[in-house]
């Protein structure tokens, strides 16, 4: 049985984005530590999240604002931008713009030392057909785009973000998974 590090993330923090009126969020839990009161350092993080997550969406999303999750649960504090970041990924205009389709990163943290417990974490972004994305493939194969990639090295660069339920950083697996969203499916459809 694994040993508990005696260690928690304080909470999340999360980037706001619209899709063509659908409001969604993605997030990342803080590392053990964090001063999650530290409004001013971790606002530079999340203009680096969101930075990054814009060139991982496409055209036609809009980051809105960011904030941040007590690890008890509720928002604790909520930020707009000074300006709305857009979505710079291209898409492929031979893939349709389902409101389901969804990019996961996966991430698992290295533990503390032998025997400790280690946890996952993952990003999970409702990305329409930036990616391609056929029904029923569950995995993306061949090359990460580089807006992934880019994503996933930034949040590992961070201090103070990416961190599993432990609040240990978060090392990405390199693995991205595709999926189509069932609750989206049943209000808006595909």
């Amino acid at each position: 049985m694994a040993t508990d590090p005696g260690t928690r993330s304080p909470g999340r923090l999360f980037i706001a984005y619209n899709d063509r009126g659908l409001e969604h969020s993605c997030g990342v839990r803080l590392v053990a530590g964090t001063d999650i009161q530290g409004v001013t350092d971790l606002r530079t993080d999340a203009t680096d999240f969101a930075n990054a997550l814009a060139a991982a969406l496409p055209v036609n999303r809009t980051i809105t604002g960011w904030g941040l999750r007590l690890a008890t649960g509720g928002p604790s504090y909520t930020e707009a931008f000074p300006d709305p970041i857009p979505g710079t990924h291209g898409f492929n205009a031979s893939v349709p713009d389902y409101y389901s389709a969804t990019v996961t990163l996966d991430g698992r943290s290295a533990g503390t030392g032998v025997g400790a417990a280690r946890g996952n974490s993952r990003i999970v972004l409702f990305t329409g057909n930036a990616y391609n994305m056929a029904v029923g493939q569950t995995i993306m194969v061949g090359t990460v785009d580089p807006a992934l990639v880019s994503l996933a090295f930034i949040l590992g660069e961070s201090t103070r973000l990416w961190a599993d339920f432990y609040g240990q950083k978060i090392d990405w697996t390199g693995r991205v998974t595709l999926q189509f969203n069932a609750a989206i499916q049943k209000s808006k459809g595909l």
